[in-house]
């Protein structure tokens, strides 16, 4: 069955569809569907599912999931997994959805570009969405990829970026323990690991929040810039004694 309305709207991708050709919301057991093997979400976090869970609880799922069909009764998301975990963590016995036909690659598309748009990847995930997304639409800029998901090409370029921050500071992205300014106040100072570390050591300890992270990066930064009159840069004695404390203890203990 299709819906019969004749007006024209935008997919996804950006192009444009008939509403005559997009088939009709149903129910669908939940029980009945599976996640995506390789979704483009690292990690859900449990406190946001959980909050999502009580409101499905109190008020159902609102807006359907999209889903492709794997079998007679067998579906797999292409989009909307926190809904059907939400639903299945609250009893719900079924779901609304849209059965979609779709390939393996533009069922991968799908689900990058509803996760990038939504903003619901942290910024080391959508950064990686991202890279997958230009290579599965075969786009040839990162113009054409901020075209596709609707933002600019300098956002995709601090995302990027962020790809290239130290081990546990992407994990602490990852975790939900650092937002997206904390990663760009983090990227001022990715010249100066020293620094960087101990700014990271900073945003814990004194609990910043992104715009005080990002004030204390470019003042970390200032410092270190040389002087036309070789005056020493106020505080620098200071910093100077952190950041040998830092190194030391980045050394390996003597034998």
């Amino acid at each position: 069955m299709v819906r019969t309305v004749g007006d024209e709207e935008r997919s996804l991708s950006g192009h444009a569809v008939a509403r005559s050709t997009w088939p009709e919301m149903q129910r669908i057991p939940v029980q009945s569907i599976r996640p995506r093997p390789d979704q483009p979400r690292r990690r859900i976090d449990p406190r946001g599912l959980e909050e999502l869970t009580r409101s499905v609880s109190v008020h159902g799922v609102l807006q359907p999931i999209r889903v492709r069909r794997r079998g007679e009764d067998s579906y797999e998301i292409v989009a909307g997994e926190r809904r059907w975990r939400a639903a299945r963590g609250a009893g719900l016995q079924d779901i609304p959805a849209i059965v979609v036909d779709a390939d393996d690659d533009r069922a991968y598309v799908e689900a990058l570009i509803e996760n990038i748009q939504r903003e619901e990847l942290n910024a080391v995930d959508r950064a990686h969405a991202l890279t997958r997304l230009r290579a599965g639409l075969g786009l040839r800029s990162w113009q054409e990829v901020g075209e596709v998901v609707g933002i600019t090409r300098q956002h995709i370029h601090n995302l990027l970026n962020v790809t290239r921050l130290p081990d546990p500071i992407r994990d602490d992205i990852r975790a939900g323990a650092l937002s997206e300014k904390h990663a760009r106040a983090l990227m001022r100072l990715q010249p100066h690991p020293p620094l960087q570390r101990l700014l990271w050591e900073r945003i814990h300890t004194e609990h910043l929040s992104g715009r005080a992270a990002d004030e204390a990066a470019r003042t970390m930064g200032a410092r270190l810039e040389p002087r036309a009159t070789g005056a020493a840069a106020p505080g620098l004695a200071g910093l100077h004694r952190r950041l040998g404390e830092v190194l030391a203890q980045e050394q390996p203990a003597s034998v």
